[in-house]
């Protein structure tokens, strides 16, 4: 989980500069979910080609395992005073360096990508 936490906190470090109506908390918690769920629609992918063949019933589940998986990591990662306490945690700790968070935006992009190229693969 402190990867977790480290990979949320790289979002929360691009943002702490930004004007307060960029509401960086919100978008770190977004941007860790999208890469998770890009990537579990991958492995969904790739395990299961038939994925498109459940027809309508395909959308509601992407959308509901989608907003699921949203909440659990804003409970996880925002409620009550949590996303400071990461920033804190991780502002001078030896894991944060331009290396680092680097790694963590590569994997952002690369789940989707991934994503992308298994779903234009099927």
């Amino acid at each position: 989980m402190k990867l977790l936490r480290f990979y949320y906190f790289t979002f929360l470090y691009h943002y702490r500069n930004k004007p307060e109506s960029w509401v960086g908390d919100f978008r770190g918690v977004l941007l860790v979910e999208l890469s998770m769920f890009w990537f579990i629609l991958t492995l969904w992918l790739l395990l299961d080609p038939g994925f498109w063949s459940m027809g309508s019933w395909t959308k509601p589940i992407v959308l509901a395992s989608n907003m699921i998986l949203l909440i659990a990591l804003k409970i996880y990662l925002m409620n009550k005073g949590r996303a400071e306490l990461i920033f804190q945690e991780f502002k001078n700790h030896q894991l944060n360096n331009q290396t680092n968070r680097t790694v963590c935006w590569a994997v952002w992009a690369g789940s989707f990508v991934l994503f992308l190229l298994s779903a234009s693969l099927q």
